[in-house]
């Protein structure tokens, strides 16, 4: 991750992140991410537009830390912004542990921020019909360092479950490519791990009060592993 790359200067890490960690390993619990429509715009931009990334650390408790990326046009003008609670885990046990007093105590006025938490909190409820699924299986390809299915593996998932329940006209008011609308807001909740090879179900359906919310819920066994809410941006017609 960008903030365990090291200064040439110092060799040290960001906020000594990697001492930090220890040996402990880090599992991301939820992530939001927010994009604006003035960022769509800038894709097709005929002239290169200098941006910047601002970093916190929010919400620093006993073993989880929220991260947060907020992407800023020349303007200052936030054009997105990416909001990760993360835990530390034991690498044996995998169960939580505490994060370092001293790296509290040396770091705790440099932009650690207590407020309102942007991640994804609450678990979806699936509903008993009108819900459509889809079959696959995570290759070697979708997994990370630790052996386990990577979190961004899963967004792609949840897109390839779109797609194949609008080639099959299940949804109401998408009718192309889902790549070509664009996303509003992004929501993800991760409760277990799957491996490559494992048999997963991707159950999709939309929101009841807003079309353009796609809910996902993916399982195994019958148990949710994995849940995310798309919301899109009206798309005009191409």
């Amino acid at each position: 991750m960008a903030e365990q790359t090291r200064n040439p200067a110092n060799d040290s890490t960001f906020m000594d992140v990697d001492k930090m960690l220890g040996t402990r390993l880090r599992f991301v619990v939820s992530l939001r991410c927010t994009l604006g429509e003035d960022l769509y715009k800038l894709v097709n931009a005929t002239e290169p537009t200098p941006f910047s990334i601002n970093f916190q650390l929010c919400n620093v408790g006993k073993s989880s830390f929220e991260k947060r990326c907020t992407l800023l046009d020349a303007s200052g003008r936030k054009l997105g912004q990416t909001s990760k609670q993360m835990v530390l885990v034991d690498e044996v046990s995998r169960k939580p542990v505490p994060i370092p007093e001293w790296w509290k105590r040396k770091h705790g006025s440099q932009g650690v921020l207590r407020e309102k938490k942007e991640v994804f909190q609450y678990a979806l409820h699936v509903p008993a019909e009108n819900t459509y699924q889809y079959s696959m299986k995570p290759s070697w390809n979708d997994v990370d360092s630790y052996h386990h299915v990577n979190y961004v593996s899963y967004v792609m998932f949840c897109f390839d479950a779109a797609m194949d329940a609008i080639k099959h006209g299940f949804y109401i008011g998408f009718f192309d490519d889902i790549l070509k609308y664009n996303v509003k807001t992004l929501q993800i909740r991760f409760m277990g791990e799957a491996l490559a090879g494992d048999n997963l179900t991707v159950v999709t359906w939309q929101d009841a009060q807003n079309l353009r919310i796609i809910h996902f819920s993916i399982e195994r066994e019958g148990n949710a592993l994995v849940q995310c809410s798309i919301e899109f941006f009206l798309r005009a017609k191409l």
